[in-house]
């Protein structure tokens, strides 16, 4: 509100929704998309889009998971409420103890293959498996229940909140370009491989044992 010349009171033009704007929560919101949305996809990228270049993307893996893992668990105990009567808080909670799963499943992997050579007991050589495959599960499902929870802490925010502010509809518009960034990259990855194995003929067995 403002006092005019005249002596009236007119509006401002301050919107109230800057009043109710809570910093901590916009930074929480910030930096967790910036671990499950932009580090998720070069975590995707490095581990299986950029298979020719190996040793760089493993070890860029291996930095944008310990960012990923420490930003999940520095911001989440910054505003956690240990309670489930709402949807965010319930995602919440499941992706913080999953992108640990997943972190934790990353380092044994490596430390496992760390120390197994080829003339150890093919016992080893599972262990490293079946751990390998417990992180690769438990990094697709961070990505999507974390992605999914961006969006629904999104709306929470912006809809409750901010009453009714209309960039609720960032949180869906930020899940859907991850989902659609993800297809595109997939289906361009089984393209290739489909096409550059495309000229290797399987031999075949004919009468007599001949190929």
């Amino acid at each position: 509100m403002q006092l005019t010349q005249d002596g009236r009171v007119a509006e401002g033009g301050l919107d109230i929704r800057e009043l109710l704007r809570v910093k901590e929560d916009e930074n929480h919101g910030w930096w967790m998309w910036s671990a499950w949305y932009l580090a998720g996809i070069l975590l995707l990228v490095t581990k299986r889009y950029a298979k020719k270049t190996w040793t760089l993307s493993h070890y860029l893996h291996a930095i944008l998971g310990y960012y990923t893992l420490i930003v999940t668990i520095v911001w989440s105990f910054k505003v956690i409420e240990w309670r489930f009567d709402e949807v965010h808080y319930v995602f919440g909670t499941i992706t913080l103890f999953v992108t640990m799963l997943g972190s934790l499943s990353g380092i044994f992997t490596v430390g496992v293959m760390k120390f197994y050579n080829g003339d150890k007991d093919w016992a080893e050589k599972e262990k490293v498996e079946v751990i390998a495959k417990i992180h690769r599960f438990a990094g697709y499902f961070m990505l999507l229940i974390g992605n999914i929870t961006i969006a629904n802490g999104c709306f929470k925010y912006f809809d409750g909140i901010l009453q009714g502010d209309q960039r609720k509809l960032l949180g869906f518009a930020s899940f859907f370009s991850f989902v659609l960034m993800v297809i595109i990259a997939e289906a361009i990855y089984r393209i290739r491989n489909k096409f550059s194995l495309g000229h290797i003929k399987t031999p075949q067995v004919v009468d007599g044992g001949k190929f």
